[in-house]
């Protein structure tokens, strides 16, 4: 089930920024969209704000898993590994071109 699969991480510098948005609406009480912070977001995003670490979110993420990232679903597709010719990633690649990315090598 594609449910099973994770989707990429969220980079460091958009958790960042994100974060920073939930601030904003804390100390506004306002959302992005003009509607009122109401108490359950709020008291969500207290909690986002309070527990967040950048350390939880990743730089940049591997060359390989950008390229077995399903364009359909964003899911880490595991068709890619086993059987990369039918998948929905963004190019179309071959096995021993992912072999040299994982190896390091180009």
């Amino acid at each position: 089930m594609i449910e099973d699969f994770p989707l990429l991480p969220v980079l460091r510098e958009e958790a960042k920024e994100h974060n920073e948005y939930l601030k904003i609406c804390l100390k506004t009480g306002i959302l992005g969209n003009g509607a009122t912070l109401d108490k359950t977001r709020k008291k969500w995003f207290t909690k986002d704000v309070k527990e967040f670490k950048t350390s939880d979110y990743p730089e940049k993420i591997p060359r390989v898993l950008i390229e077995a990232a399903c364009r359909v679903f964003g899911h880490v597709c595991p068709v890619y590994f086993v059987a990369e010719p039918l998948t929905e990633t963004k190019n179309q690649s071959f096995h021993s071109e992912r072999r040299n990315i994982e190896s390091g090598s180009t």
